[in-house]
Parts: C-alpha cells; structure tokens; sequence
C-alpha cells in the first residue's frame, strides 16, 4: 500500500522510519520508562497503561510492544504518543534525537503551519534585535552595569541569546516596518490597545531572555525591568501559537546542548538563576516560565534525565512553590526515576547563593538534596519533629497523604510513601487504606444495620474517591465526543474499523461516544449539521451534541490521519477502562456472593 504524503508515516517515509527502528535498542530505550527485565530471549516490563501486578508487556528489539494484560501493542511511537502524550511526529523526533540521527524534513501538511513558520521567523529576528542592542549599549550604560553586578560574562550571554529591549514605545515596531503588524501581534512583541487606536513595544527598557524550544526556535521572551518601580518585575510572553508557558522550560535547549543526556537537571525558580547558575560552572540548571512547575515539565525533565533536584528558597512563598512542585512530581514519578529537593538559606536564591558561597558550596547543597519521600513527609507535617499535637493534626496529615499517595502510578513507589507515612504512626495506620487506588480495591464494608422505621434502601454517600474518577470519566468522554464531531473528514474512514465500533456497543451500548459512531456508521452522515439533526426526537442528547460542538476546532484541524489516528487511541484507552471496569465488577459480585455463601454456611 503506498503511504499518502500527508499520513504520519508518509510525512517522514518509511525507510527513515524503518531505519530509525533497526537501529534501536529497544529494550534498553524503552528502560528509562519501565523496569525491563529479560526472559529468557525476551525482555518484559510491568505494563504502565493498566494496573499491572506482574510484568505483562513483552519488549521486541525494535521497541514494539504487546501487553497481554490489557491487550495494548503498538510501535515504539505507539508507546511515546501513548506515554507521554505526544503526536506522532514528535515520537519520531524523539527516537532521532535519543539515536543521534538528524530528522528529513518532513513532506506535506504535517509541518508548522505558514502562520507558525511567520512566528518563528520574527521571533527570531525580535531575539536578534535584542541581541544587538546590548551589544551596541556603552560599558556604563545600566543595562551594562547590571550585567557586570551579577558577574555575568560575555560567553554565557551568548549561550543564552541574552538581549536588551531599549527603552522606546516603537523602537522594535519601527525596525519591522515591512513586516505585517498582526503578525508581530500574534507573536506578542507589539500590543495592540484597540480603545486608543495604538500599537507599541511590548517589551521596554527590560533584560530579555529568548527561551528556545527544544528544536532552537525562539518561542517567546521574558523580560526582566532595569527599574525597580515598574511592574512586573518579569514580562512573559503570553500563550501563542508557537508557545505553552506551561509546557517550555528556560535554558533546557541550552543544557541538552552541553549533554544530551545529563546525570540530573537542577529545577529552579528564574531566568536570572539558570544564567548565574550556568556562569558559576553548573550548566544543568532549568526554569519554569512565570509560572508553577506542573507534571508536564516534569515528563519533559524526565525525558531526558532520571534525577531531577527541584532548588526553593527557604522562605514561605519558596516552601509553598515546592509542595506544588512536589503534586507534579507524584503525577509523573517512575520507577527509574528520582526527585530531591533542596533549601536555600532564607533571604537568599540560586544566583544570590552561588555567588556568594561558590561553585563547591552549591554543588555540596545539591548533593545533600532531600529525597521525595522524605520531603514527602516533612511538607504534611505541621511540626518539624514529626509529633502530633491533636488527633485534628494526624487526621489533616493521613487525609492529605492518602490522597498524594492515591495519584502516583507506580506500585512500589507508592509503597515506599506509604511506609513513610506510617512510620509516624506505629500500629496506627492501616497500609492497605494508603495503598488503594479506589474503593473496589479494598475490602467491601460491613453491612451496617438499620434503625429506621421504613424498609427503605441504605444509599452511601459517593465518596471522594469515586466522585474524581465518575468526574474524570464524564471529562474525557466529552472530549472523545468532540474530537469525533470536529471532525466530519475522517468519519469516511470509520467504516475501516467497524470492529472497535462493535466493543464499544459490547461495553458501553449507551454512552455517548458509542450512539454518535453508530449514528455516523448507520447514516453514513458527512457533515454536522444533519448528524445533530438525527437526534431531534431526543432533545437532551441533541442539546448535548450541540454544546460540545466547536467550529473552531473543526476549522483548526490540521491532519485528518492524524486526528484520525488519536481518536482510534483514544476509543482503545477508553475501551480498555470500560474492561477493567467490567472485570472489577465481577471481582466484587464473587466477593459479595463468597461473603453471602460464608454466612450461609455459619448459620
């Protein structure tokens, strides 16, 4: 079959694909995620995409993979866009990048957009502006002056782009006088006040910093002031089309630039400590962009690293930043992978520490770095000599660590929390309470006798628990649900896999995502408007449809194959859950009907 230029594959070609996989090493890539381990002349791992409690995915040395818990196979892209949540160009770059191999560049719609390509393009040009603006600027002008305080050298403002914004309303927005202004708009280095009728500079009299992707595009800036009245004291460019403040990390591109694969990479909290960081001989060192660390930066670190040191000052707000940081972690922790945290004095930061301890003293810190679960601990605790002085006190600390713990993925990490935890309370705390994931995985409550007049039903409160995951459930159903609407252009496609349509009908006869397939599959619809129209006599279910719907992200589509392709994955996720569900279903109808039977025999 020949590859259509604009399918997943196709942009690429397969012989660069086939290339890509006859040169890894599967097992050993695929071990910076799992814990691989060899049987015999195979290489297994415990499943990371269902509650697996022996190694049930078996590892080919290309890096493809099939579980026979859940039944979940696929390429060693599969695996990436499945694990990390990625689309399938990026798993490709992702394997290039690990092998060392440069990346054709790919044929079809598949690239960055016109629009994207514009982006980058005066991004670049806006980051080389600022570039030699500071270069330009006088040895005792106050930009020059504050570099020269900090101790920051000619050779690490070049590794880092590092520029100066002149202070001017339209000094950037007369130097690109033959570039279209939307564009420098949509870039965000012009504002528009549409109330006054004006466009100007959005960045004045401010340390810029280009924070660059991993590929080395400029994406955005941060700005820092040069005079302490103005606020805020740092600018960020603002979410465009090109730029996630909540997925990029400063100075990244620049210490994978150093190693491609370093020991550990220091999470710190500004711009201006990665650069001082750097200056003082520790190149490792990365920032969130104006914003709280989140899981996603952590998956990315962890890409590329298994340790990770997250550095907070030692006040309250650095303490509050690191208990949030340390939520994120949770999410995203493996196995193989490790998180330490460390303190600064109070009343200092990275750059103001490094430069007045040293290189040594601060490479010391990290080394002494706190392990997570020990921080675990000591961040519920309300005392630092782990006492209690009230039940309130232990019921706060157990409800808090239970719910952490409830989130982290990984069987013999949440043991170890688990054991933490109780260790503060010898003989107190019941383990299997921390350790269970949901209510189906613990043991069913004693029926409690009823006191009341009327034969009516008991019914328990849902708990918190089983609210999140009915909550999380609903969500990620809509989601299914618009992503199937958007996209009239592959619905022609659907009658290609008739028999994932036919298990959700065996599951989930009535859900929303089954009755819209069936609708499309029955009717053969091709656009929406007529597909809405078929549920009028179901005046909930059309009012449903047309509240999810979004012109928009139909208008926004990109690569039908590729949308195509992750909702294809999205239905086997979901029919995977919806198995589990059935299954522990059967586990507590055996265990009730096992009770009924022990008390039958008793009596």
């Amino acid at each position: 079959m020949v590859e259509s230029p604009t399918s997943p594959r196709g942009q690429f070609g397969r012989e660069f694909l086939s290339d890509l996989t006859n040169r890894l090493d599967g097992p050993a890539f695929l071990s910076r995620y799992l814990k691989v381990e060899k049987s015999g002349d195979r290489h297994r791992a415990l499943c990371p995409f269902h509650k697996d409690s022996k190694p049930s995915m078996y590892i080919r040395d290309d890096g493809s993979f099939y579980c026979f818990g859940c039944h979940k196979k696929g390429s060693i892209f599969n695996f990436l866009m499945e694990q990390n949540g990625v689309n399938f160009p990026d798993a490709v770059k992702e394997v290039a990048q690990y092998l060392g191999v440069p990346v054709p560049e790919r044929r079809g719609s598949g690239g960055p957009t016109k629009e994207q390509l514009a982006l980058f393009d005066v991004l670049q040009k806006s980051a080389l502006f600022f570039k030699r603006h500071l270069e330009r600027a006088g040895s005792n002008t106050a930009i020059k002056q504050y570099l020269k305080s900090r101790g920051i050298d000619r050779a690490v403002i070049e590794k880092y782009q590092i520029g100066f914004a002149p202070n001017s309303w339209s000094n950037l927005k007369d130097h690109f006088a033959d570039t279209d202004v939307r564009t420098l708009i949509d870039a965000d280095v012009l504002v528009e006040n549409r109330e006054r009728n004006s466009i100007y500079d959005r960045y004045r009299n401010r340390l810029m910093f280009p924070i660059r992707n991993r590929q080395g595009n400029v994406v955005g800036f941060g700005g820092r002031t040069l005079d302490d009245d103005v606020e805020p004291k740092y600018l960020n460019t603002k979410q465009t089309k090109v730029f996630s403040k909540g997925r990029e990390l400063y100075g990244l591109f620049e210490a994978l630039n150093i190693a491609r694969r370093p020991d550990k990479l220091l999470l710190v909290e500004g711009y201006m400590d990665v650069v001082a960081l750097s200056q003082h001989g520790i190149p490792y060192a990365v920032a969130a962009l104006g914003t709280a660390s989140n899981d996603m930066h952590f998956r990315t670190m962890f890409w590329f690293t298994n340790e990770v040191i997250c550095c907070f000052d030692g006040d309250d707000a650095g303490r509050t930043a690191a208990k949030r940081a340390l939520e994120s972690a949770l999410a995203a922790l493996t196995d193989e992978k490790t998180v330490k945290f460390m303190f600064l004095p109070e009343g200092e930061d990275p750059d103001s520490f490094v430069r007045a301890e040293g290189t040594a003293t601060f490479e010391d810190a990290i080394n002494n770095a706190q392990h997570v679960a020990d921080y675990f601990v000591d961040s519920l605790l309300e005392t630092k000599d782990r006492t209690f002085s009230s039940i309130e006190q232990k019921a706060r600390f157990v409800d808090r660590a239970k719910s952490l713990i409830q989130g982290i993925k990984h069987d013999s990490f949440r043991t170890i929390l688990a054991q933490e935890v109780a260790r503060c309370f010898p003989n107190e705390v019941n383990m299997d309470q921390l350790l269970a994931l949901n209510p189906i995985d613990q043991e069913p409550a004693e029926p409690q006798p009823f006191d009341g007049d009327f034969d009516e039903p008991v019914v328990e409160p849902e708990n918190t628990a089983a609210r999140s995951e009915r909550y999380y459930s609903e969500i990620n159903t809509r989601r299914r649900v618009s992503q199937l609407l958007c996209a009239p252009a592959i619905w022609v496609n659907l009658r290609d896999h008739r028999a994932l349509l036919h298990q959700l009908v065996d599951v989930a006869q009535n859900d929303p995502l089954t009755r819209l397939w069936q609708a499309i599959d029955h009717h053969g619809f091709t656009d929406i408007s007529g597909l809405i129209s078929s549920f009028q006599d179901d005046t909930w279910f059309a009012r449903y449809l047309a509240d999810i719907y979004d012109a928009t992200s139909e208008n926004n589509m990109s690569n039908p194959q590729d949308t195509l392709d992750q909702f294809l994955n999205g239905v086997e996720t979901f029919l995977t859950a919806k198995q589990r569900d059935v299954e522990r279903q059967v586990q507590l109808e055996l265990l009730s009907q096992s009770d009924h039977d022990d008390a039958t025999q008793s009596q």
